[in-house]
């Protein structure tokens, strides 16, 4: 049987287990057999399309793209999971689809409001604070 690593931030989507067995003659087809006993589990890998783009497969210690799913395995697979690493893409990416990140100023001109004035002083979405620095 294949072997499934379960990293620490999914085991308790499959009761606790470190490890995971399951027969299966492709990739497919062993998540689809751990799938029926740990359902939660496999909602956290797979999506609609195939494997989520947040989490990362290998399998006997190489990292499989997208299209991995169809990947053969044999009775000494070793699998592991490998999820998103704190980090990543800041929190102001725009959104797949478009539109500007909100640090690009407005359509017109002009300095956006965070950039501290000609002069000297706070930017003008910095509070001033009483008495100066």
């Amino acid at each position: 049987m294949a072997v499934l690593h379960v990293p620490a931030p999914l085991r308790s989507l499959c009761g606790g287990c470190e490890q995971l067995e399951a027969d299966g003659a492709t990739l497919r087809a062993v998540f689809a057999s751990i799938g029926e006993a740990h359902p939660e589990l496999m909602a956290r890998i797979l999506d609609e399309h195939g494997l989520r783009p947040t989490m990362a497969v290998a399998i006997d210690g190489s990292i499989l793209d997208q299209s991995g799913l169809t990947e053969p395995v044999s009775t000494d697979t070793e699998i592991y999971l490998v999820p998103p690493i704190g980090g990543g893409a800041p929190p102001w990416v725009p959104p797949i689809g478009g539109g500007a990140p909100p640090w690009v100023p407005p359509i017109g001109g002009g300095a956006p409001p965070w950039v501290p004035p000609i002069g000297g002083g706070a930017p003008s979405r910095v509070p001033a604070i009483a008495g100066g620095i």
